[in-house]
């Protein structure tokens, strides 16, 4: 079984909340899942898990628990969404973004300036 251990340090960056210390926590990756998941039944709660992808030894989870903000951009234009996700991203407070697979695909099609060569 694997466990997750936060060590007990001081915190140097302040959002909403003043945090002094993070507390240890002994617990395995399903019990918190299940404890984030029985929370989001009263509050929201968002999660991203790297789902045991071996790619680049991903193997982390990042829970936020009621959130400043939850945004999903979505248009079949790839420049407009990366301008809204650029505003998004410049003001202060911290972020955490995921983009998808298909919107990747958006942005690999060539060129329309680009001549095929015969």
């Amino acid at each position: 079984m694997q466990h997750i251990t936060l060590n007990r340090v001081p915190s140097e960056i302040l959002f909403r909340d003043k945090i002094a210390t993070v507390q240890t926590l002994d617990l395995s990756a399903d019990e918190l899942i299940s404890a984030l998941l029985s929370i989001s039944e009263s509050e929201v709660v968002c999660i991203l898990d790297s789902c045991r992808v071996g790619h680049l030894g991903s193997h982390l989870l990042i829970a936020g628990v009621d959130p400043v903000n939850v945004v999903e951009i979505s248009d079949e234009d790839p420049s407009v969404v990366l301008a809204q996700l650029d505003h998004k991203l410049s003001r202060e407070s911290a972020s955490i973004f995921t983009l998808s697979y298909d919107f990747g695909r958006k942005t690999d099609r060539p060129s329309q300036s680009v001549v095929p060569t015969k």
